[in-house]
């Protein structure tokens, strides 16, 4: 791997997360100066960093004259890197700007440099370990297309997601379509590596690949067939993880999506239980590595160019010290070689070895910069239903003296804004009946008459919460194509109230036999949002999880946060 681009992956980091790790105070007391480090946020690397960190503050060790106090905190890289781009002169979620970050890897910080934002920085930097991205599917379903004795290809992922009969063929009709997930490149470091294999993959090179190369019509051919097999986005694959576990958890993982571009350690942790709550999945996944090509998530160790001399030499000798015990290496992640990437103990479902021939090279930050702009035109587009509540308990005031109304407006007209000008959007609001408020029609060409509907809606009525979801996700499936997402978006502050449609048993055999009627065809999802203590959330769990989508539990301080999140999925 290129030294150069080794090391300016440890400078890029982005944050989506912000889980705070509590360590001590670094200036209090101690006499060292303070060294603020940034983890990506796999959760066996925020522990062993954790403690390392802890260990070290704990030892007393100086890097000559100088000693440093470390506190760390961490963020999803791509949320670290867009603030990095930013300046990051506040702090994101809780994280304040780091002097060290560790991001998953080189690809977000080639974009920096790319950018301007990392001049001057010494190169190499090192890696603290590597992850390959694999293909993770779980155990019966790669069973079922021959595995482990036969590896996947990208292009073999995009024939299987081009077929209408899924899993049929496979003697498992029950499994219904191939579903392919994929995390957003611009939030993820598994959607952005997936999306670099993936134009590798179209142009059979290894390395050197040029903006020229991007734009090729055959390479965007192949590029776009891979995001049409796309059931749905993600911001995060952790996310993608903690859903697939909830699916596991009701017996139904086999479901939920067939296929995941995922970073291998994060399959590791999948299975030891880190997203189903400590319980080891009933259907576990394994790693599958692309035979024409994948590409290795690095982990740099990025010291930022800005530091003073005292905090630059702390920095490279927790590194040093971080190196010489390898924490890492026992949390399911490769050692840091630039000659081989194996894993320090059999693992099941994971090669111990991975062939470099198969691994390709980091891209330059103007061709990954490129990629992106491409995906935003070729990624798979979205129809949309919003349905709204605007029952009387919408009136409300939450703490800053606002309505609930008012709180649903400004964090959908913020939705709005973000969603891409090429996604169809629908409007519809509920109370004691519906309301077809807006057809579906391009964000572009109605994101103004969007905003001016959403601002003048206003409470009144009883809550037909069931009826809504019913109709919206029949009219909806009336839609769907193999082309595009389709989906339902369900706000509400609360349960139903509809005295003639009050059966949720009732609702959810009539969400089966809408789907049971589409069979062959990609199903509507319902992502639910249920934003105040009086909704239900329980049924809209059900309801979300019926049509494998997702259900969102927010209080009116998260609901901007979450919604996020919701728009994430498109």
């Amino acid at each position: 791997m290129n030294k150069r681009l080794v090391a300016l992956a440890a400078t890029g980091v982005v944050a989506v997360v912000a889980a705070y790790l509590v360590l001590p105070d670094r200036g209090g007391g101690s006499g060292c100066a303070p060294l603020e480090v940034n983890t990506s946020v796999e959760t066996g690397k925020i522990e062993a960093i954790q403690a390392l960190a802890k260990e070290y503050n704990a030892s007393g060790r100086r890097a000559g004259e100088h000693c440093v106090e470390i506190s760390v905190h961490a963020t999803s890289s791509g949320r670290a890197k867009q603030a990095l781009s930013e300046e990051w002169t506040t702090p994101v979620e809780g994280a304040p700007k780091p002097d060290v970050w560790l991001p998953t890897t080189s690809l977000w910080v080639e974009l920096l440099v790319h950018e301007g934002k990392l001049d001057g920085m010494p190169t190499p930097l090192p890696s603290i370990a590597q992850s390959p991205l694999a293909i993770a599917m779980p155990e019966k379903m790669a069973r079922a297309m021959g595995w482990p004795a036969t590896q996947v290809s990208w292009r073999e992922i995009l024939k299987r997601s081009e077929e209408p009969t899924g899993w049929a063929q496979h003697g498992h009709p029950e499994w219904g379509r191939f579903g392919f997930g994929k995390d957003n490149p611009r939030k993820s470091s598994s959607g952005l590596a997936a999306t670099v294999a993936t134009y590798y993959a179209a142009t059979g090179k290894s390395s050197d690949l040029r903006v020229a190369d991007i734009d090729d019509k055959n390479v965007a051919a192949f590029v776009l067939g891979v995001e049409a097999g796309v059931h749905h986005y993600d911001d995060d694959a952790t996310k993608f993880l903690r859903t697939l576990g909830q699916y596991d958890e009701a017996g139904k993982a086999l479901t939920y999506v067939s296929a995941i571009p995922l970073e291998e350690q994060l399959i590791y942790e999948y299975n030891l239980g880190g997203y189903t709550g400590g319980r080891k999945p009933t259907e576990p996944l394994v790693a599958l590595y692309p035979t024409d090509g994948t590409f290795m998530l690095d982990h740099p160790y990025v010291i930022m160019p800005e530091l003073d001399q005292a905090r630059k030499a702390g920095a490279a000798d927790f590194l040093a010290y971080l190196l010489e015990r390898q924490p890492l290496a026992d949390k399911g992640f490769r050692l840091p070689s630039e000659d081989k990437a194996e894993l320090k103990h059999e693992i099941p479902g994971m090669l111990k070895l991975i062939d470099q021939n198969s691994v390709r090279h980091t891209p330059s930050g103007a061709v990954i910069d490129r990629m992106l702009q491409a995906w935003d035109t070729m990624r798979k587009q979205a129809d949309i239903l919003f349905i709204i509540d605007v029952s009387g308990s919408m009136e409300e005031t939450v703490p800053d003296g606002r309505q609930r109304m008012q709180v649903v407006q400004d964090v959908l007209i913020a939705g709005i804004d973000n969603l891409p000008p090429v996604h169809n959007v629908a409007l519809w609001t509920f109370s004691d009946g519906i309301n077809h408020v807006l057809p579906l029609r391009s964000v572009a060409d109605t994101r103004q008459q969007l905003r001016n509907t959403i601002t003048s809606l206003e409470p009144k009525g009883a809550t037909a919460l069931y009826r809504a979801v019913r109709e919206g996700h029949r009219d909806m499936a009336a839609r769907v194509s193999k082309d595009r997402i389709t989906a339902v978006i369900v706000l509400t502050d609360g349960k139903n109230e509809d005295t003639l449609d009050n059966n949720l048993p009732r609702l959810l055999a009539d969400i089966d036999s809408i789907t049971l009627e589409a069979a062959g065809r990609p199903s509507v999802r319902v992502f639910s949002v249920a934003f105040s203590g009086d909704a239900n959330f329980a049924d809209m769990k059900q309801i979300s999880e019926r049509t494998r989508g997702r259900a969102y539990d927010a209080t009116e301080n998260d609901l901007n946060k979450i919604f996020v999140d919701v728009i994430s999925n498109f």
